[in-house]
C-alpha cells in the first residue's frame, strides 16, 4: 500500500521544494536520483538482514531505526 510513498510524495512536491530551496532542475534531478537508489540499495540490505535473522526482526529493527533517529531530532529541537 505504501510502496514507493516517499518517491510519489516527492514528485508532487517538487515544484515546491525546488522554488522554497532555489534549487535547479539538474540538482533536483540528482537528488531523486539518489533517493532512487538508496531505496534500491536499502531494499537490497534489508533482503540480506531478513534472510539472516527473519523478516519480522529485521522490519522491528529498521522502524527502531528511525524511531531513535526521530526521537534524536526532537530532543535536539527541544533543546534549542
Amino acid at each position: 500500500m505504501l510502496d514507493a510513498f516517499d518517491a510519489m510524495l516527492y514528485a508532487l512536491v517538487l515544484a515546491h521544494i525546488m522554488r522554497d530551496f532555489g534549487m535547479s532542475k539538474a540538482t533536483a534531478g540528482l537528488l531523486y536520483t539518489l533517493t532512487l537508489v538508496a531505496s534500491g540499495i536499502g531494499g537490497v540490505l534489508f533482503g540480506f538482514i531478513a534472510d539472516r535473522i527473519g523478516r519480522k526482526r529485521a522490519l522491528m529493527l529498521s522502524h527502531s531505526d528511525l524511531l531513535d533517529l526521530f526521537l534524536s531530532r526532537l530532543d535536539f529541537r527541544l533543546a534549542s
